[in-house]
């Protein structure tokens, strides 16, 4: 019995109340009433509805990436009914699990016990409750499973040799080491100031703001992909994108400022495939990140919406692939 991520669900009309599952042949297998869930989630490859029952519906998918895409069409679905009949889904189950748009009260406090789930339901992200001498009580992103490990990959030495280059390890460090940069030239020293009156003592700052990271995911098919995240102005970012799959990985990282969308992004990049495997290939990262090091620079590429990080990436295999990206505000 088959299931496909975007036809397993019969399409409800306006006399619907229930979630009504069918396999590829639209033979319905499942009638599940919105209001007797207590939770969706993937496993594997496996989409499981959990009841207040203590029953398990469990829809299986041909790929993990198959199920992922189900999930939220079934929790669309779920909200789309309870909407109708005035029900509430899961909106909060004791102290433990939270399920709404708004950050829940009592963030911050030991209100609320440390390894609560909060789930997202305006941006889709499942977050858990933790308490750190750093931040003290927050929420951070809460991770999916850890898949098997990977085989090892070759190193950049090795893959240089595979290439057809013939030589020790510095003389592979020699042919990677670009070329020094020319001095920029030095500027004016300015006047000194007269020195100003001691002021009084200020009064005692507040406390600062912990941030949380802002994650997210783009699903490739195959072939050539443009794919691009978008952030606030007038901040400073680390950032990163992560793919990794069976001979696919790419990675890459910045730390950038962000002023206004019409000037460079000042900071520093960096990106990396797994090119032995070939199966995703980075084929391009954001241009209008500009700097130097120990340098002030004044050249202006013309940026248009430069907060919006825009990147290449092929999908070598024959199915979509899930890519990560995120970014956390520091200051």
């Amino acid at each position: 019995m088959r299931y496909s991520w975007d036809k397993f669900l019969r399409p409800f009309s306006m006399n619907d109340v229930n979630v009504q599952v069918m396999n590829d042949d639209g033979v319905v297998t499942h009638t599940i009433n919105p209001s007797t869930i207590l939770n969706v989630m993937v496993n594997n490859n496996l989409v499981k509805v959990s009841l207040k029952s203590g029953r398990v519906v469990i829809i299986p998918f041909s790929t993990l990436n198959e199920a992922k895409m189900a999930l939220p069409r079934i929790k669309q679905l779920i909200s789309d009914l309870n909407k109708r009949t005035g029900r509430k889904y899961l909106n909060k189950l004791s102290k433990s699990f939270y399920y709404q748009s708004n950050i829940p009260d009592g963030t911050y406090t030991d209100f609320i016990e440390p390894g609560s789930f909060w789930y997202d339901t305006e941006f889709g992200f499942l977050y858990i409750y933790i308490l750190d001498n750093i931040s003290g009580y927050n929420w951070v992103t809460a991770v999916g499973e850890i898949g098997p490990q990977g085989d090892p990959g070759l190193s950049a030495y090795e893959v240089w040799l595979n290439e057809g280059n013939i030589g020790s390890l510095d003389t592979f460090f020699s042919s990677i080491s670009g070329t020094s940069g020319t001095d920029g030239t030095s500027g004016t020293s300015g006047t000194s100031g007269v020195s100003g009156t001691s002021g009084t003592s200020g009064t005692d700052g507040t406390s600062g703001t912990s941030y949380t990271p802002t994650s997210g995911s783009w699903i490739l098919s195959p072939g050539s992909n443009t794919v691009s995240f978008t952030v606030p102005v007038g901040n400073s970012y680390v950032m990163w994108v992560n793919g990794n799959i069976p001979n696919g990985i790419i990675n890459w990282n910045a730390t950038v400022t962000i002023s206004n969308i019409n000037v460079p992004v000042i900071g520093n990049q960096y990106g990396w495939y797994y090119l032995a495997g070939n199966q995703l290939v980075l084929d391009s990262i954001p241009s209008h990140i500009i700097g130097t090091s120990g340098s002030i620079i004044t050249t202006d590429p013309n940026p248009v919406n430069s907060n919006t990080f825009t990147f290449g990436i092929t999908n070598n295999t024959s199915e979509n692939q899930m890519v990560y990206y995120g970014y956390i505000k520091v200051s």
